[in-house]
């Protein structure tokens, strides 16, 4: 993404500046786009594509979808299915995921490969696979992408490629998108 204002300005790490970084974007002549839809765009188009790992908190996280979709941006939540910090399972949870998607927001899968072994899977796409088809049931829509928790180093190097799920890490996002 090019910089959108040549003086720095210092951030507050507010939800108040978050909301004036949010009018920049389209002031700019930006965009936003889903992981899933940069295949269909053409190359001249202006695009952000904004997510946010739900790491602690699904009602922060609904903050951020309500600021954003105020703003006309849409962006992808990616939840985590072995939370410490929060139960996507328990009803009240899953209704704040689900009011994500009724703002215009996507919803991905927050996968920690860690979950499964002290080190790093050989094969995420049976794991990946079981943790997607859980958050499709339980909101009742297919979730398309997936952001890894921490990524190994494996991860960070290679194309891991996921059948069915974009991969935030693969090269097309990491290399063609700052």
């Amino acid at each position: 993404m090019k910089v959108l204002n040549s003086r720095a300005v210092p951030c507050s790490f507010t939800l108040a500046h978050y909301a004036g970084i949010c009018s920049m974007i389209g002031a700019y002549g930006y965009q936003t786009a889903f992981f899933d839809e940069v295949a269909g765009l053409a190359e001249e188009e202006r695009v952000v594509l904004l997510r946010h790992d739900i790491d602690q908190s699904l009602e922060q996280a609904l903050r951020v979808a309500r600021i954003e979709h105020e703003h006309g941006l849409r962006s992808t939540f990616f939840v985590w299915l072995t939370s410490p910090f929060y139960n996507v399972l328990d009803p009240a949870q899953s209704a704040i995921v689900r009011e994500l998607v009724a703002l215009g927001h996507q919803v991905g899968l927050h996968f920690d490969e860690t979950a499964y072994a002290p080190e790093p899977c050989d094969e995420l796409s049976a794991p990946v696979s079981r943790e997607a088809d859980i958050l499709s049931d339980l909101l009742g829509l297919a979730v398309r992408v997936v952001s890894l928790h921490r990524p190994s180093e494996r991860v960070l190097r290679g194309d891991v490629r996921l059948p069915g799920l974009s991969n935030t890490y693969e090269a097309r996002f990491v290399r063609q998108f700052k």
